[in-house]
Parts: structure tokens; C-alpha cells; sequence
């Protein structure tokens, strides 16, 4: 592998193109030639002498003096550390990481595979897919596994290059068009996918108006390609002319809520309606709800203490569904702005994870720590909604010492402060 790694060189993709050994930096910092650079021969033997050392379990300083033996430049060796900790960073979303490239940014924003394989199959039945503003190509990859038409555009050079070579290193050819998204190029015989950018005015945002491509934009290519998939942060709201003719679904893992994606047309059979679903570690769907979230009834409000607690996923709290499962599974609420649900005996309700009630009592410090430990408290777990404790701190101080694994949960029943002794059902 050293052999190797030090005789292979490689191709600066210049005009005309430039070919240098497999040590010498030309790049002076500049980061499109160093993914040029990481993407060829030279650059993957290296990544692989990298991984090597991180799996013998070599610390980083020992892998940078490693390289600098070998004489590869500290600007190239800095690059493909980082490299090989962005794969393992993006070993969470992608099982194929290590044979990938990623940019932070672009990792960060991309769809993890189990719930792009999800979303896939809505588009089984399209005659031609384009993915706009395709990233580092999450959404990409499985598109390509349900389409034998499937081009990826993207305006930034770099998430072209990736998105190109990580469709590759899986096998997958495509095509992959460097271009903003223009309304005159688009098809009313394509299905479109598009994930526009919430950093383009440099922070984060939920607000659609602010994203690029701009809201007009995205309005034609809903005229114009009619069924597809717009992917929006779970709190961003959409236009009210929308909401009769999309579906809006919130898809997350086993703990949380990752997208909202708005399916128009072909794509969709429920127009109007929200929908929540959770899918696990192997893309299987663990849940997925329905409702019109605007004719369901507010959930009642308990006049007891129950018996059983109920934490909807957040999925179904981001949809807006909770009345309408509360209204479906007659279920009470235990406040009218809180999510927590209720009831005097146990349901078995899909996406909501049940308690135990095992006591009621008063949201002070020495209350709570004397019930727990009459319980037999040793490891405990704290949830919180609708207060601002500051035990939530100092839970790890409290000096438990039983055996039973139990849950805390601080909240409020209709306009009282409580603590609630669960365990979990």
C-alpha cells in the first residue's frame, strides 16, 4: 500500500491538465484542487493509508508524523485526515462512507440513505427524475436504484464533483449537470426532487421565502413539473395556495424528526393531508400517521391523574397530529399546549412511546428526590415539557442509589407544576 501510495501520480484536472508526483502541493490552500487532488489514484491510496492507521487505532499525531515521513505535504495530509473523519462522521448516515467524499456543510445537509430510500419509492413510477440542488448526492443515490433516468444539477462546482464520484464509488453512474435552477430549463415530463438551500443568506433558516432557489422558483417548477418532492425543515411553514394540493410529511428516525418533505402530484394520493412517519436503522417503517390535523377536535384535558403517559415521536408533534391520535385512540391531554397524552389504561398507539405513572407529586427538589428514592430509583432519565427546571442540571447529583431504571418527567397537568415517576411500559 506505502509502495503504492508513494508511485501513483496524479492528474490536476487543469486546462491543460497538469501531472504531478504523488507528494508535491501545487493547491496553496485552495480547496476545489485539493478534492481534485483526494478524489484521484494518488489521493484514495492515501484516504486508505489513512483508514488503516485508524482502524490499528493510531492516534492522529502518530498518522501526521506517518504521512510526513512518507513526504506527503501537511496542507494534503491535514486535507485527507479530515477526509477520513468526515466518512466516519458520515458512517451514521451512509453504509458506504468509507469509500466516499464529503464537505462538512454539504454532509450535514444531506438526507440520510434509510430515509432517501423511503422517499424513493414514491417515484417508482417516474418516466424521468431530476434532482435539483442535489448536494453531495444523499437523495441522489436511491433515486438512481427506482429510475433508469436520473440527472442531479447543483450550482456549486464542489457538490457536483462529490456528488459525481460518490454515485460512482457505489456503482451508480449518472449524470450530473453543473447549473442554478432555471425555470427555463425545466420539463413537464420529469418528476423533480429539490432540496433548496437555508444557508444562502449565510445562517440557517425555516422561513421559505429565504431559501434559494426563491420561493418563486419553486412555485414554477411545482406548475410546471407538477408531481415531485420538495425537501423543507421540519418548522418551515409553506404557502396556504399549497395546502389543498400537496401532502406534507414529516419523516424522522427512532428519536427525531430529520425532514418535512412536500409531495405534489403523482407522487402523493392524499393531497391536503399531513402524514408522520419514522423509519429504523434499516429503513423499515417503524410508524406512519395520517390526518388532517385542521378537523381534528383539541384533545380533552384530564380531570385525574392517569395512569399511563404517552411522548409522541417527534415526527407526530411537528405534523401537528397529536389531537387527531389523541381523537383516534381516546386519549386525554395533560395540558392544552403540551404533547403528553394520557389515559386510565394501557394502548398500544404507533409512534408513541407509553409510561407507567407511578406517582404524582409537587415540582420541588426534595419532593421529587424523596419519591424517586422511595422508588427505588438508581438510574433515571429526565423529560420536559412546558417548564423550566433547573434539576435538569443537577439530575446526576440527586445520589440514587436503587435499582430500578426510571423516568422523571416535568411538565404541567392543565395550569399545575408536576413531576411525574414513570417508568417505561
Amino acid at each position: 500500500l506505502i509502495d503504492r501510495v508513494l508511485h501513483t501520480p496524479y492528474l490536476v484536472t487543469e486546462n491543460p491538465p497538469v501531472q504531478v508526483s504523488a507528494t508535491f502541493s501545487p493547491f496553496a490552500g485552495d480547496e476545489q484542487l485539493l478534492y481534485e487532488w483526494i478524489i484521484c489514484q494518488s489521493g484514495q491510496a492515501w484516504i486508505e493509508l489513512i483508514q488503516t492507521s485508524f482502524a490499528r487505532g493510531d492516534s492522529i499525531p502518530t498518522v501526521r508524523k506517518q504521512l510526513d515521513k512518507l513526504g506527503l505535504e501537511s496542507i494534503n495530509a491535514r486535507f485527507a485526515i479530515a477526509q477520513v473523519q468526515l466518512q466516519q462522521r458520515a458512517a451514521r448516515k451512509f453504509s458506504g462512507a468509507a469509500k466516499m467524499l464529503f464537505e462538512s456543510q454539504l454532509l450535514e445537509q444531506a438526507t440520510d440513505e434509510r430515509i432517501g430510500r423511503y422517499k424513493a419509492d414514491r417515484f417508482r413510477h417516474a418516466p424521468r427524475i431530476i434532482d435539483y440542488c442535489c448536494g453531495l448526492g444523499g437523495d441522489l443515490l436511491n433515486l438512481l436504484t427506482v429510475a433508469s433516468s436520473v440527472t442531479g444539477v447543483d450550482q456549486s462546482p464542489l457538490a457536483c464533483k462529490l456528488a459525481r464520484f460518490n454515485c460512482q464509488a457505489n456503482q451508480r453512474g449518472v449524470e450530473i449537470e453543473q447549473r442554478a435552477v432555471d425555470p427555463a430549463s425545466f420539463k413537464c415530463d420529469s418528476w423533480f426532487h429539490i432540496d433548496p438551500d437555508r444557508r444562502a443568506t449565510g445562517s440557517r433558516t425555516i422561513n421559505l421565502d429565504r431559501y434559494e432557489p426563491s420561493l418563486s422558483v419553486i412555485e414554477q417548477l411545482v406548475q410546471t413539473c407538477r408531481s415531485g418532492a420538495i425537501k423543507v425543515a421540519p418548522a418551515t411553514r409553506i404557502p396556504q395556495t399549497w395546502r389543498a394540493r400537496v401532502e406534507r410529511q414529516w419523516i424522522g428516525g427512532r428519536r427525531d424528526c430529520k425532514q418535512q418533505v412536500v409531495w405534489s402530484g403523482d407522487t402523493t394520493d392524499r393531497p391536503a393531508y399531513h402524514t408522520a412517519v419514522a423509519v429504523d436503522d434499516r429503513g423499515h417503517t417503524l410508524f406512519e400517521i395520517k390526518g388532517l390535523p385542521d378537523q381534528a377536535a383539541p384533545a380533552p384535558l384530564s380531570d385525574a391523574p392517569p395512569s399511563f403517559l404517552y411522548d409522541p415521536h417527534p415526527a407526530i408533534i411537528a405534523s401537528g397530529l397529536v389531537d387527531s391520535l389523541a381523537q383516534q385512540y381516546g386519549l386525554r391531554k395533560l395540558a392544552t399546549d403540551t404533547a403528553y397524552l394520557m389515559s386510565e389504561q394501557p394502548s398500544e398507539v404507533p409512534g408513541l412511546t407509553r409510561f407507567e405513572i407511578l406517582e404524582v407529586v409537587k415540582l420541588r427538589t426534595a419532593v421529587i428526590v424523596q419519591s424517586l428514592k422511595a422508588h427505588q430509583c438508581g438510574n433515571l432519565e429526565i423529560k420536559k415539557r412546558g417548564v423550566d427546571h433547573h434539576l435538569m442540571q443537577n439530575f446526576d447529583k440527586l445520589g440514587l442509589a436503587g435499582h430500578r431504571d426510571l423516568t422523571l418527567v416535568l411538565t404541567r397537568m392543565r395550569d399545575r407544576h408536576v413531576a411525574l415517576i414513570c417508568q417505561r411500559s
